[in-house]
């Protein structure tokens, strides 16, 4: 990861609509340029015109711990 980039993790989901609730990652400089590129992401999503309620929260991860013995990939 570039020493100037942060991750942020956002949580997204739309209550009572098509989409259950969601997380994604995104590499970048500032939070306003982690939300940009958000935007921009979901605006594609094919599912994005039928988010009539969205709620959005966003976090910067400070530490990555290694993973345990019960780590799982969804």
């Amino acid at each position: 990861m570039n020493d100037t980039h942060k991750l942020y993790v956002i949580d997204f989901h739309s209550q009572g609509n098509v989409i259950p609730e969601k997380r994604i990652a995104v590499q970048a400089a500032s939070p306003d340029r982690a939300l940009d590129a958000f935007w921009g992401w979901i605006r594609l999503q094919p599912w994005y015109l039928h988010t009539w309620q969205l709620n959005v929260a966003m976090a910067e991860v400070l530490l990555i711990a290694p993973p345990g013995p019960d780590f799982k990939l969804y």
